[in-house]
């Protein structure tokens, strides 16, 4: 064989090496695509206790459509809101029976990373989804084009109960429909929240579905929960992003991503077509519990109300005893027991308030004159309260001046410097510094703080002042530092101070100063609370000043829904009441409150409605 021969045939040994090569490759990749497939089809995480076998499940889930109840939509549904928590599977197949007539498509599921693993806030996956009614199958060409908006992690997604515990209600619904499953982090920046967002509302067909995959208030009992569920229904019913970040939610910006798609493609109409809670279900009330609210999502506008919420606590001293307990141990160690797990009692209010009994003085400093009761705080120690959401301070008390005027003006000015809103001046005075306005969104809340320890204010100068601020404002709320000290039983001139201040424009009045708690009563359609107690305080020596009433208010243009939150108290550490010694602490505040036979009875079940 000549040289040329030779060349030519080395020359198509080797392309034909290359080709043989490449059909392998092709092969190769097409046979590990096919292996990996069924392993990553298998990658459902076990909710239940009981193994995803086709039998069990088939059952469990049948057992949840027979006993589902009835939800119908009133017109086409963009997005909802549905728990992953299976312990109410019947009402989630409700929801889900509630959709299944609509021809859906593309199904776009949000929620939280609990795991919180992962290289990225959004994590997605390209795996089918194995469930009882078949297999689901992964919007590959959405998922795709989400380019770097997120990351492919079958490992975190397969251990992600708020997709897996879904999906087999999604199979049964929309046999045909293709998944688009998104797990998102709590630390998702807001721009990357609306980018996300933005992407979907660009991407939406005929036929997509959007839904957040939310358990709501956790770890609290019945009566906590439904307060921090009234305010989550007042921020998703409105739109009110900003606040929709802040809910006690297991995945506040996967709301967020639905409400801001949502608002971008005008289906901002909602319809919550189910509240329930594992405590009530179970009928254990005061033990810790999580909530579920189911929401659809129509073309239309938002509501446009004027809401508030807010937790408001009687007096703080971080002085004496207790300084000296946070400087052995930690301000931590005083709150965490009533703050729960993840500080979720906290979470949520538009505000919280307190009476602080004492000047913020730089480094806490105590200065002339000397007296017997001298209370200081350093800036650093009350900064602590911000990290439980603390935002506002009434300071008109027998204390502010304490460490005289230098210990006054320090006191605003560090307060100032700490970002707290705050209003009241010396005991006895009216004065501009009195009333301050808090702007929350476009409610504008006029915030008084009034002494009358030593001797009583001018009453005229006060009513003027709550006159001019209820011109200014849309809510006026006063706190006033009065009452005789010790005494449950509020006395009659409370009463009628309270009631001209009322007369004048007062919305709502916390009163504090007695150190125990004291009754309440509506005058004139508004709440006068005369006493809430001790939140932080060293008087360890007797019951009553160691009990202590915070109220959960809700407002809602112009009607209040109180929620009554009595605990007791040791060693400065406040904690929840159990449910006997609640029952015992409401039914003494009944007693000396005067409120209708209806308003008692809802008193003593922890929840007052006034309108």
């Amino acid at each position: 064989m000549n040289q040329v021969n030779k060349k030519v045939l080395i020359i198509l040994s080797a392309l034909l090496l290359l080709q043989l090569g490449l059909i392998g490759f092709w092969f190769w990749q097409n046979n590990l695509l096919a292996n990996r497939l069924p392993a990553v089809k298998e990658q459902i995480i076990e909710h239940s206790p009981k193994a995803w076998s086709s039998q069990v499940d088939l059952d469990f889930f049948a057992e949840a459509y027979q006993n589902a109840p009835r939800f119908r939509v009133q017109d086409f549904v963009y997005g909802g809101i549905v728990p992953h928590h299976l312990f109410v599977k019947n009402q989630i197949a409700g929801f889900f029976n509630g959709l299944a007539d609509t021809d859906y498509e593309r199904i776009i599921l949000l929620g939280p990373n609990h795991a919180g693993s992962g290289k990225t806030a959004i994590i997605s996956s390209k795996a089918w989804w194995q469930t009882p009614y078949g297999e689901l199958s992964p919007d590959l060409e959405l998922i795709n084009s989400l380019g770097n908006l997120v990351s492919i992690d079958e490992e975190v997604m397969k251990r992600e109960f708020s997709i897996s515990g879904l999906v087999p209600f999604i199979k049964k619904s929309w046999p045909e429909a293709k998944i688009t499953p998104l797990i998102i982090d709590v630390s998702l920046s807001q721009n990357k929240a609306e980018d996300l967002a933005r992407f979907l509302a660009n991407n939406k067909t005929g036929k997509t579905l959007v839904l957040a995959s939310v358990d709501f208030s956790h770890y609290q009992p019945v009566v906590v929960s439904n307060f921090h569920d009234e305010i989550s229904k007042q921020a998703l019913e409105n739109f009110v992003l900003e606040k929709v970040k802040s809910l006690e939610v297991d995945s506040p910006m996967s709301l967020f991503v639905l409400e801001k798609y949502l608002s971008l493609i005008g289906a901002e109409k909602s319809e919550r077509v189910a509240h329930t809670n594992s405590g009530q279900l179970l009928n254990k009330l005061d033990e810790s519990a999580t909530s579920h609210q189911f929401y659809y999502f129509y073309q239309g506008q938002k509501k446009l109300e004027k809401t508030l919420s807010a937790l408001f606590f009687g007096d703080i001293m971080l002085d004496r005893n207790v300084g000296a307990l946070i400087s052995k141990n930690s301000f931590n160690s005083l709150v965490d027991k009533i703050a729960g797990q993840e500080k979720r009692f906290f979470s949520g209010p538009d505000m919280i308030s307190a009476n602080l009994e004492g000047a913020v003085t730089n480094d806490g400093a105590h200065y002339l004159p000397n007296a017997s009761i001298d209370f200081a705080f350093a800036p650093k120690i009350v900064e602590e309260l911000k990290t439980y959401g603390f935002n506002y301070f009434a300071l008109a008390n027998n204390h502010i001046t304490d460490q005289g005027e230098k210990g006054y003006q320090e006191t605003l000015a560090n307060l100032k410097q700490l970002n707290f809103n705050f209003s009241g001046d010396r005991d006895m005075a009216v004065t501009e510094n009195s009333a301050t306005i808090i702007n929350v969104r476009d409610l504008k809340v006029g915030m008084i703080s009034l002494s009358m320890v030593y001797g009583d204010f001018d009453l005229t100068k006060a009513k003027r002042l709550v006159a001019k601020t209820k011109t200014e404002t849309d809510l006026v709320i006063v706190n006033l530092h009065w009452g005789q000290e010790y005494l449950p039983q509020f006395n009659n001139h409370q009463v009628i101070v309270g009631h001209a201040l009322v007369d004048s424009g007062a919305d709502l009045i916390i009163g504090h100063h007695p150190h125990v708690v004291q009754g309440m009563e509506i005058y004139n359609g508004k709440p006068i609370f005369y006493s809430l107690g001790n939140f932080i305080f060293d008087q360890y020596w007797s019951e009553p000043t160691q009990k202590g009433l915070s109220v959960g208010a809700i407002y809602n243009d112009g009607k209040w829904q109180f929620s009554l939150f009595p605990f007791a108290s040791q060693k400065s550490a406040p904690a929840l009441l159990t449910a006997e010694q609640k029952t015992k602490f409401l039914k003494d505040f009944t007693s000396v409150s005067k409120l209708s036979p209806e308003l008692s009875k809802q008193a003593m079940n922890g929840v007052l409605v006034v309108e």
